[in-house]
C-alpha cells in the first residue's frame, strides 16, 4: 500500500520522487523534455514569462527523481544549450552558461540532502548495489543477443516480458540492446540508424530554422538517445511517443520552411532582375 520508492546506499535509505508515475525512472526520463523546453525558451526569451522560475522548478524536480541516466540526458541537454543555433545569440548563450553554474552551485546542498551525491560518487563503488546491477544487466544483454542473433521474440525483453514471462524475460537496462533481443541484430541495427538518422535530420534543422520546438526536439532527443544506453528510456510510452511525435512535426516543418524558401527566391530574383 506503499506507492514511496526508495534508494539504498550503504545502508542509508533516502526517497526518490516519482510523482505521478509511482516510478522515478519514468519520471525522469519524462522531464528531459520539458527541461529542453524551459531551457530554449530561457535563451530565446531571457527571465520574461517566468522563464528562469520554470526552468528551476523542472531542474529541481528532475534531481529529486535520482534517476541517473536522465541526469546526464538533462546534462547533455544544457550543454548543447551552449552551442550555437538557429535563434540562439551568443549573448544568451553566455548568460545561459552562468546561470547553470550558478544553479550547480545552489542545488548542491539539495543534491547532498537527497543522497543524490552519495549516489553518484558511489557509482563505480560496490557500495551502490544499482550500479553492479546496470552492469550484470548489460553484460546479459550482449550475451543474450549473442546466443540468437535472429532475437528471442517479442516480450522476452523488458516491459511485456516483464509482466508475463518473470523470471525468463532477459532486461538489458539499455533501449538499443532491447531491440536487439527481441528482434535480433538486423532489428537493432536498423533501430540504432533510424535514431541516428533523425538526430542528424534534427541537428540539421535546429542549425537553419529559427523555431523553438525544432530545437527543443534536437537537445531533447541527443539526451534521451544517450540516456537510453543506461536504462529502456525508449520504454516509456509517456516519453518516446511526445519525443518521436515531436521529432517527426519537426522536421516536417523545417523541410516546409526550407521549401518556401526556395521557392520564393527564383521569384525574387526574378523580380529584381525586371526592375533593373
Amino acid at each position: 500500500t506503499d506507492i514511496r520508492r526508495y534508494g539504498y546506499i550503504g545502508g542509508q535509505r533516502f526517497l526518490r520522487t516519482g510523482s505521478v508515475f509511482l516510478d522515478p525512472t519514468p519520471c525522469g526520463f519524462f522531464l528531459v523534455l520539458p527541461f529542453a523546453a524551459a531551457v530554449e525558451r530561457r535563451l530565446r526569451a531571457g527571465l520574461r514569462n517566468g522563464g528562469g522560475a520554470l526552468l528551476l522548478l523542472i531542474g529541481v524536480a528532475l534531481l529529486l527523481t535520482q534517476t541517473r541516466a536522465a541526469l546526464v540526458a538533462g546534462l547533455v541537454v544544457a550543454f548543447l544549450a551552449v552551442r550555437p543555433a538557429a535563434g540562439r545569440t551568443q549573448n544568451r548563450r553566455l548568460q545561459f552558461a552562468l546561470l547553470c553554474a550558478a544553479g550547480v552551485v545552489v542545488l548542491l546542498p539539495t543534491a547532498t540532502a537527497s543522497g543524490l551525491s552519495q549516489r553518484v560518487t558511489t557509482t563505480a563503488s560496490s557500495q551502490d548495489q544499482s550500479s553492479s546491477d546496470h552492469v550484470r544487466s548489460f553484460w546479459n544483454g550482449v550475451h543474450a543477443v549473442g546466443a540468437e542473433p535472429i532475437g528471442h521474440g517479442l516480450g522476452t525483453s523488458a516491459g511485456v516480458g516483464q509482466r508475463f514471462a518473470e523470471g525468463s524475460a532477459t532486461v538489458p537496462e539499455n533501449s538499443y540492446l532491447q531491440v536487439g533481443i527481441e528482434t535480433g541484430v538486423l532489428g537493432m541495427a536498423v533501430f540504432i540508424a533510424l535514431t541516428v538518422v533523425v538526430l542528424r535530420r534534427l541537428t540539421h534543422a535546429a542549425g537553419t530554422v529559427t523555431d523553438v520546438g525544432i530545437s527543443v526536439a534536437r537537445t531533447a532527443g541527443v539526451g534521451l538517445a544517450i540516456g537510453a544506453c543506461l536504462l529502456p528510456a525508449w520504454n516509456e510510452f509517456a516519453v518516446a511517443w511526445p519525443f518521436w511525435g515531436l521529432a517527426g512535426a519537426a522536421i516536417g516543418l523545417a523541410e516546409r520552411r526550407a521549401g518556401i524558401r526556395a521557392h520564393s527566391a527564383p521569384s525574387t530574383a526574378r523580380e529584381t532582375s525586371a526592375s533593373s
